[in-house]
């Protein structure tokens, strides 16, 4: 790992749960502070040092811990709320938007969970429906859960809130933080994939597509439920070929029908990512697309290209066999849930 220096806020360091993580990163300098904020970000730090000259952060995340989830976020008609248990990511996938979100790619790991737990309890108690919470808006869920280990008290919180839902969103196929992980039926491991080109060429040191699809077939096998997230696309004239392949490779590890549900969103940057992409990958191909500006800000398609997309690539997806009510648009407005036929025929 090219963690090189671990910076302790004073006030966790004698917490068991830093004491566990220190002793399996053995061999690196320690530093201790008061605030984490006095260091992380104060001065921007190049986002591509993270590949020789990563910092680990352990430290108190102050304020609050769980948000609501932007519009579109996730299966409809549920609230939607992310935890924050870490900022940060070991991967660098070239269309990340944290490389114009965070002054520095240095990693934090928030150690005060039962803080996290104690919010979603709050949470959920003041919802008569289901309500879910999600791991991995900031971070990878899965990439250092065997340093971390925190998920298997979320899923014993999960015993007592049988209205609680979380995902762990990931692209990782690192399972040994699942290992003493018992599944629940509101427990769901979801994993971002693409077709297999599509992750050589943009998915810089995440686990490649087999060993996605192996994880998966593993934690079926573990009686694990399983989402999958096709977000971002990216357009190009094959578009629609790779994912039915991409489809059928799957078929080849578990059955599509067990999956909780499929996402389907379009690549989309804000204005700070753009701009940050093209001074990290000025030679990517994405900074060739022709996006368009919304009124968010946000560069994206032009809507009849995500229009005609999106719809075909959810009409492809219940084909191959996906339910087809577990199969939704994400990160879109209403509208663009539903195509019309002169569109779709473009």
């Amino acid at each position: 790992m090219r963690i090189k220096r671990i910076i302790v806020e004073n006030q966790v360091k004698d917490s068991s749960y830093v004491k566990n993580i220190l002793d399996k990163m053995k061999h690196r300098e320690i530093v201790f502070i008061d605030n984490y904020t006095d260091w992380f970000g104060r001065y921007h730090k190049p986002y591509l040092d993270k590949r020789n000259n990563l910092q680990l952060f352990l430290a108190r995340k102050q304020g609050k811990t769980v948000k609501p989830a932007p519009e579109a976020y996730g299966v409809s008609g549920e609230p939607h709320y992310y935890f924050v248990h870490a900022y940060n990511c070991i991967y660098e996938c070239e269309y990340c938007y944290l490389q114009g979100y965070f002054r520095s790619p240095d990693l934090v790991l928030f150690t005060n969970h039962d803080e996290i737990r104690d919010s979603m309890t709050e949470i959920t108690r003041s919802f008569n429906s289901n309500v879910w919470f999600h791991a991995g808006e900031f971070s990878d869920s899965l990439a250092l859960s065997h340093i971390t280990e925190e998920w298997a008290e979320y899923s014993n919180w999960l015993q007592q809130h049988p209205n609680a839902k979380i995902e762990l969103r990931t692209k990782s196929a690192n399972l040994r933080g699942l290992r003493n992980v018992n599944p629940h039926e509101n427990l769901i491991i979801s994993y971002s994939i693409a077709p297999e080109d599509q992750v050589r060429r943009y998915d810089r040191s995440a686990s490649a597509l087999d060993a996605r699809l192996r994880a998966l077939q593993k934690l079926y096998q573990r009686s694990f439920k399983l989402g999958l997230h096709c977000d971002p696309v990216i357009y190009n004239p094959k578009v629609f070929e790779n994912y039915r392949n991409l489809f059928l490779k799957i078929k080849h590890f578990l059955p599509l029908e067990v999956f909780e549900y499929l996402s389907i969103g379009m690549v989309r940057f804000a204005k700070d990512t753009f701009s940050a992409l093209n001074q990290n990958y000025p030679q990517s191909a994405l900074l060739a697309e022709e996006f368009v500006t919304g009124s968010d800000g946000k560069k994206r398609y032009a809507r009849h290209i995500r229009l005609r997309t999106l719809n075909k690539l959810k009409e492809i997806a219940i084909e191959s066999g996906f339910r087809s009510e577990s199969v939704y648009i994400c990160m879109e407005e209403d509208s663009m849930q539903t195509g019309t036929p002169a569109l779709l025929q473009q």
